[in-house]
């Protein structure tokens, strides 16, 4: 083989392994962080709000009893929406329901990132192709040296490892009034979305930071092997705070998007702290959604303990690497004899004139970088 034919055989070969990657690229583009148009998706059709037609394709497969057939009859008559219509003639099933149009899924990514902290403090949405998608990362450096004459320079490599996300199943079961599916309105269409949209964020927001990673669960921070987890064991103060900044500074990490998580309680610990002569330590700046420099998120997701110190946890890191792998497909199932729990008791979906609409969606979360991230845990509230 002559070195021109094997540069040809090299070039398509390339392509043709490169081929998927791109396609996805492109599908994605508009998603892809540092893109021209980073996190701005497809405009939702002229007069309506990015998710509704997401809603309506749930309330309409809840009325038609989940027959595609019959629902796409039935947004014909509800609906002045021949794109809802089209989407339901070519409604296609799965394991979790019938998958929701891909461009109606995207509408409702920015809806997420408004109510998912996680998303809101910066970590970094990769779309997946596929169920699985390995992400390369260096774990350790080239290394330089001075040298004097007639001596051999050492020799050193970079050390590289993989991010395997594996796409789970994310199950959110929608409790919604008959009376709001049987509505046309676009009031009804919005609650229905923001219902959806909300169990989504929150659920998702507990398995990136508590998801134990086994069985169809993600695997959280928490429990990442290689994220710091520091004991506080007393009540947070200024010098705790300042100490997570500066090992993280010390490991080298990049402060993309460095950020706080912590809960309601701890946001009111932290912004009444006080000096010695009375004043207040951070309220300026949090009052400017800022701590020590850096924004933070209150989340809800995060517990507090029952025992007498009322322990919680504070999460702080550069949410650049952290991952969130999203299949971008959403599949709905509706049905109104089903039951669901609320307080450890049994609800009826259909002594309540309800329907549960249950949506499904896929991704999965990862550190890409555990040493960018510092979870400090038993910190006292009481």
């Amino acid at each position: 083989m002559t070195l021109e034919e094997l540069k040809a055989l090299m070039k398509e070969t390339v392509q043709a392994e490169l081929a998927p990657v791109l396609e996805t690229q492109r599908k994605y583009a508009h998603m892809l962080d540092g893109g021209a148009a980073a996190n701005q998706p497809p405009a939702p059709a002229k007069g309506l709000e990015p998710g509704i037609r997401l809603a309506r394709f749930a309330k309409v497969m809840a009325l038609a009893k989940n027959d595609v057939e019959r629902a796409a009859k039935i947004a014909k008559t509800m609906y002045d929406d021949a794109v809802l219509v089209k989407a339901l003639g070519e409604g296609t099933p799965s394991d979790g329901g019938y998958l929701v149009p891909e461009e109606f899924g995207q509408e409702i990514i920015p809806l997420l990132q408004a109510q998912a902290v996680i998303r809101k403090i910066g970590a970094r949405m990769v779309p997946m192709s596929s169920n699985v998608m390995n992400m390369p990362r260096q774990t350790a450096a080239s290394m330089a040296s001075y040298i004097g004459e007639n001596t051999n320079i050492q020799v050193s490599q970079p050390a590289f490892g993989n991010l395997k996300l594996s796409a789970k199943k994310l199950a959110a079961l929608v409790p919604i009034s008959n009376d709001l599916i049987r509505d046309a309105s676009t009031q009804a269409d919005q609650f229905v979305r923001d219902d959806i949209i909300t169990a989504l964020a929150l659920k998702g927001d507990w398995a990136a930071m508590y998801g134990t990673g086994t069985g169809d669960e993600p695997l959280g921070l928490k429990n990442t092997p290689d994220v710091e987890m520091r004991s506080v064991g007393a009540a947070v103060d200024g010098d705790v705070l300042a100490s997570v900044i500066g090992s993280i500074m010390q490991a080298n990490v990049a402060f993309l998007r460095p950020g706080w998580i912590f809960n309601g309680i701890m946001w009111s610990k932290i912004y009444n702290l006080k000096t010695t002569t009375g004043q207040y330590l951070f309220r300026d700046e949090m009052n400017q959604g800022k701590l020590l420099g850096y924004p933070y998120q209150v989340s809800n997701q995060i517990p507090v303990s029952a025992d007498t110190n009322k322990t919680t946890d504070i999460f702080f890191g550069d949410w650049a690497e952290f991952m969130i792998g999203e299949n971008m497909r959403i599949a709905v199932d509706a049905s109104t004899e089903a039951a669901y729990v609320v307080g450890g008791n049994l609800v009826s979906a259909y002594s309540l004139d309800q329907t549960i609409i249950r949506a499904i969606e896929r991704h999965d979360f990862g550190a890409r970088q555990p040493k960018a991230f510092i979870v400090l845990t038993d910190v006292y509230t009481a």
